[in-house]
């Protein structure tokens, strides 16, 4: 049985995007488990779940600095590494994130 050694949560403006990404972890590294949410659910997950990275995955530049605000804005968050991707994320990028989050 495979261990879950890391806890993403997937947030973005494009289910259909975030839905594309979270299969694409799940390839690149099947030991990650992520979770989209929308802004509003991020604590209730934050609370849940111990968590190792939170990615926002927006095509749109203007959107991605809102979402960082209003996740730091939860106590929760603060120490949790944010990381803001405005276009699909090749496999040696996702693949670094997973090591260094």
């Amino acid at each position: 049985m495979l261990r879950i050694t890391k806890h993403i949560i997937l947030v973005g403006n494009s289910s259909r995007h975030l839905i594309a990404l979270q299969q694409r972890i799940r390839e690149i590294a099947p030991e990650a488990e992520s979770h989209i949410s929308d802004i509003c659910s991020i604590r209730e997950l934050l609370l849940r779940q111990k968590v190792d990275m939170i990615l926002i995955y927006t095509r749109d530049d203007k959107t991605g600095f809102p979402y960082v605000q209003r996740i730091r804005q939860e106590a929760l968050a603060d120490s949790i590494p944010v990381f803001v991707c405005l276009e699909p994320l090749a496999e040696a990028v996702l693949k670094c994130l997973m090591l260094n989050a």
